[in-house]
């Protein structure tokens, strides 16, 4: 059995940096943006956070929380903007992505996690071209 006995010594003297959490990334149906086939527009309803691989935070088991984002379609010269809470999709914005049209851009935007070990953070937009 072990005894902790309550003396001041020390035992070696270390430096070391601590390092901010990088912010996570933003995925949907497992992508970070570029060129969306429109059968996996219908098929996915929510979009996630995700530690960056890159980084070493990838290691760490932290639950990121997706508290509101805002999901920006651009049509031609026509934009239309929605606002989301939590990470699945309104019925307006599934059905707005089951009609998105070849070569039609859209942008997952403001998304804003919480977790207690980073506290509020927002991360960066994604955008997808629908092929």
């Amino acid at each position: 059995m072990c005894t902790i006995r309550k003396q001041k010594k020390c035992l070696g003297c270390s430096e070391f940096k601590a390092w901010n959490v990088p912010n996570p990334v933003v995925t949907y149906v497992g992508k970070q943006g570029g060129s969306i086939n429109k059968e996996l527009l219908t098929k996915a309803t929510l979009i996630e956070a995700k530690p960056n691989k890159m980084d070493f935070v990838y290691d760490l088991d932290m639950n990121f929380r997706i508290l509101t984002y805002s999901f920006r379609i651009v049509c031609k010269e026509d934009t239309v903007l929605y606002k989301g809470i939590g990470n699945r999709f309104t019925p307006e914005i599934t059905e707005a992505l089951s009609n998105l049209e070849s070569g039609t851009k859209f942008f997952i935007e403001n998304v804003v996690i919480y977790t207690e070990d980073i506290g509020y953070r927002t991360l960066d937009t994604i955008m997808f071209k629908v092929e």
